[in-house]
């Protein structure tokens, strides 16, 4: 299985803490976000890691050329943001017609991704997708999603203005072979992923939900909140 880690973010709302460097290098605790997905993506044995750069190129591959494992990452620079679908559409015959992840790197989380991946080999037969959820405290900052008795997204808000829960997209998905081959029939140049992929596949998403630490390091509030939270930090 390969994975898509997507990384181009500019991180306007972590101002002016990535002044000098993007979102996915700034560091709480030991590590820092591309660090550890990059540990979580190899504990699962992940063969080959794409990672999309925009914002400070250079210093995200820098970092990479410096891991041990270097030689599995294969990295694209995007002169202009293609977009969290425009992204994996360029790429997606990185996934080499398996399943395969894709992954928003400002996410920090303690749920084990190989739970994950057996929730998903375990699926509904007419699910082509599967989707990490959360609760969340925060329902107008995430895409807000309801799910029938089985676990099937039946419907997405992104970032809802009305009250319509609090069980919140996590970002963390896992397509299936079927799904990429779909994709690549319909050959269509998306941009967003949550807009406009996710609503095209109702009905045919696998929810799969934690109760383990989950946060969005995508402002400065919820980046001193991990820091502060030592006990969740990897070695």
């Amino acid at each position: 299985m390969n994975a898509i880690l997507l990384c181009a973010g500019i991180s306007k709302r972590l101002r002016p803490t990535s002044f000098n460097k993007p979102k996915c290098l700034i560091k709480f605790g030991r590590n820092n976000l591309l660090e550890f997905w990059l540990k979580k993506l190899n504990e699962i044995g992940i063969k080959k890691i794409l990672i999309n750069t925009h914002y400070f190129d250079k210093k995200i591959k820098k970092f990479i050329y410096s891991n041990k494992i270097k030689d599995r990452v294969h990295i694209t620079f995007e002169k202009q943001l293609l977009g969290t679908a425009g992204t994996l559409m360029k790429n997606i015959n990185f996934y080499d017609n398996q399943d395969g992840l894709l992954i928003h790197s400002d996410n920090f989380m303690t749920e084990n991704l190989k739970v994950f991946l057996q929730n998903h080999k375990r699926r509904p037969e007419n699910c082509l997708m599967s989707m990490l959820t959360f609760s969340t405290n925060d329902p107008k900052s995430c895409g807000i999603i309801k799910s029938s008795k089985k676990n099937i997204l039946e419907e997405f808000y992104e970032k809802p203005k009305k009250k319509v829960g609090n069980k919140a997209n996590a970002a963390i998905y896992c397509l299936s072979k079927e799904m990429i081959k779909d994709l690549k029939l319909q050959n269509k140049s998306y941009i967003d992923f949550s807009t406009e992929i996710i609503p095209k596949y109702k009905r045919k998403i696998f929810c799969i939900h934690t109760n383990n630490f989950f946060i969005d390091i995508g402002n400065i509030k919820n980046l001193n909140l991990v820091k502060s939270r030592s006990r969740f930090y990897t070695n």
